[in-house]
């Protein structure tokens, strides 16, 4: 639910990089969360990554600073309930589910009732626990043959 506050393609600050131009795709992530360890990964095509990826670390310390946008927030939080209910549809996605519930010690039904409950104060200190610079990285990848 952070992550998607902050870097979908409906977050002010995503959509700001595509419309300016600065990145060429729309910014996506990935992130891993288990007990043991958590990762977050931004991806984008661009001319200038370095550029990005200072802009990207300035629009963390803005949401550190001021918090997620509230709108957002409230259309991420239905849009994520609604992607947990509608997971019931699918024998698939329960019996993945019910697997990763038991590696991780919970229950899809505490995962959907914290994030009904979860208000924007908690995503808000999540922020700040989460992003620490000093473990920031940035990897660029480039055509074989193109030069720096």
């Amino acid at each position: 639910l952070m992550i998607d506050c902050m870097f979908s393609v409906t977050a002010p600050f995503s959509r700001e990089l595509y419309e300016s131009g600065e990145i060429t795709s729309n910014l996506s992530y990935d992130s891993d969360h288990t007990k043991a360890f958590s990762f977050i990964s931004l991806f984008a095509t661009c001319d200038d990554p370095e550029g990005v990826f200072e802009k990207i670390k300035a629009h963390i310390e803005e949401v550190k600073e001021y918090g997620v946008d509230d709108n957002v927030f409230e259309i991420k939080k239905r849009a994520a309930y609604g992607a947990i209910v509608s997971e019931f549809d699918s024998a698939e996605d329960i019996a993945n589910n019910f697997m990763d519930d038991v590696f991780e010690g919970t229950t899809t039904f505490e995962y959907a009732e914290t994030i009904k409950t979860i208000s924007i104060d908690e995503v808000n200190e999540l922020v700040k626990k989460m992003f620490c610079e000093d473990h920031y990285a940035l990897a660029i990848a480039r055509p074989a043959n193109q030069e720096d």
